[in-house]
């Protein structure tokens, strides 16, 4: 059975299904679509999906969850599992009905949607899809979403960011996705106090809970890339008040802001355990991001670049990334009495200068502008 929309008057259009449709209406009757139940796991039930023709979904969409897109060596590994499994198609997409466009817009499964459309012009058959042959219209199984702008993010995030290794989304992508959720209200929703009035403590805990239902996969171990990420992302989304510094920005800040003239572009690619040589003086040259990496493998390689690659100095340049608002003066002078100590156990001294980035607001306001640091120390 194939379906159709009603007019701006109520009325049944005709069967016709041009590549791109002219017609936009307001209203879509999903009772006229051949439908059946599906299993989605993204919703993790069996729910009711309707084959779509294909000419009713907006094709000049780009997949929000994807920053490069829908990709090619995606769409050929669906192509292959629908018009090869005894099934078809296993999984339905989602779609939303935009009234603007009198279409359907893509929530997910754009991937799915794409090589489904191959498979159509290839003339492969899709086991579950109805009326095979050349009279057939090309469709796709999807269940309509029907909810607020931030429950679509959130299942955005759940269907890309739980995908099996074949094809997960990245970490800038959850992040992006993140702050979409949390720049339209989702992390406010059944709360008494609103995410931005929260501490940083507190943000992170409402952040973690949330990935942790989810996005199980990036709600572990993995949420503290995610929150390193998005606290060093500069969107007023984030609202934290201590802000995280991957390598790359410790290294351009300092590249920018030290007394020797060292350039980012005379680093190693690496960047960590660089060896410049400026004005006849050799610096071996050290970032770090948490306070663990003074704990592993960073003072012996430090050593070993002084004493046999001959390093007049090395200087160490950090964040405590792993650190509060309230505890990263401490830590900071713990890190300092840790590069002391080592200093003190190794026949020749290692460490002679470090650097710590400016990270709560009230150092930032003060420093960042004029290139200044929290903390400069001279060992």
């Amino acid at each position: 059975m194939t379906g159709y929309i009603t007019d701006n008057n109520g009325e049944k259009m005709n069967n016709v299904h041009p590549l791109n449709p002219k017609a936009k209406t307001k209203s879509v009757s999903l009772t006229n679509y051949t439908s059946m139940k599906m299993y989605c796991p993204v919703r993790g039930d069996n729910t009711t999906c309707y084959f779509v023709p294909l000419s009713e979904i907006c094709d000049m969409e780009h997949n929000p969850g994807r920053f490069s897109g829908t990709q090619t060596t995606n769409v050929q590994q669906l192509l292959d599992s629908m018009t090869t499994d005894s099934i078809g198609q296993k999984e339905p997409i989602c779609l939303e009905w935009d009234k603007a466009t009198g279409s359907f817009s893509k929530v997910f499964g754009f991937h799915r949607t794409w090589s489904t459309l191959e498979a159509y012009d290839k003339g492969f058959k899709i086991n579950n899809h109805p009326d095979f042959g050349v009279d057939a219209v090309p469709g796709i199984w999807a269940w309509i979403f029907n909810g607020t702008p931030a429950e679509k993010t959130a299942i955005q995030m759940r269907e890309n960011g739980n995908k099996t290794p074949h094809a997960p989304a990245t970490k800038e992508e959850m992040v992006n996705l993140l702050i979409e959720y949390i720049t339209l209200g989702g992390l406010d929703k059944g709360h008494k106090i609103p995410y931005h009035k929260l501490d940083d403590k507190k943000k992170y805990d409402r952040c973690r809970d949330f990935m942790k239902k989810n996005t199980p996969y990036w709600g572990g171990r993995k949420f503290r890339a995610i929150w390193n990420s998005l606290a060093s992302s500069g969107s007023s989304a984030a609202a934290v008040n201590f802000t995280n510094y991957p390598k790359q920005k410790i290294a351009e800040y300092w590249c920018n802001n030290n007394p020797y003239g060292i350039t980012y572009d005379e680093l190693d690619k690496k960047l960590s355990g660089s060896l410049v040589v400026k004005n006849g003086t050799s610096y071996g040259i050290y970032f770090f991001a948490s306070s663990a990496e003074m704990s592993a493998g960073l003072p012996s390689n430090a050593t070993k670049m002084k004493n046999t690659r001959n390093a007049d100095k090395i200087i160490v340049i950090g964040s405590l990334n792993n650190s509060t608002v309230g505890n990263v003066a401490k830590n900071r002078q713990d890190i300092v009495r840790q590069a002391k100590r080592w200093n003190q156990w190794t026949k020749k001294k290692t460490f002679d200068e470090m650097y710590f980035m400016p990270q709560t607001d009230n150092e930032k306001n003060k420093l960042l502008l004029s290139g200044g640091w929290a903390l400069h120390e001279n060992l």
